[in-house]
């Protein structure tokens, strides 16, 4: 729900790689090593979900439809933190 509780289905697109610095790939391959690219794709969602669902808790419709570019930059911001420790960079 957002912050007029107003329940609201949203489809994202994210891209993202392996970070190329050393510790952010040493941290995906601790994380991702023994994984399919399923598992890996649904971790990675996991917490991108997590991210989106915490941003529009805090935003009315009117924000997430009229300000898309505000919404997408408060997840990247929120999500950046939570996708290095996995060893992941966002592209986009």
């Amino acid at each position: 729900p957002t912050l007029d509780y107003i329940n609201v289905k949203i489809d994202a697109v994210v891209k993202v790689k392996v970070g190329t610095s050393d510790e952010l790939m040493a941290k995906a391959m601790q994380n991702f090593l023994d994984k399919t690219k399923d598992e890996i794709a649904g971790d990675l969602q996991d917490s991108l979900k997590g991210n989106m669902k915490e941003i529009i808790g805090t935003m009315t419709l009117r924000d997430i439809n009229n300000n898309r570019a505000e919404f997408g930059n408060q997840v990247q911001e929120k999500a950046t933190p939570d996708m290095e420790r996995l060893g992941i960079a966002i592209l986009s």
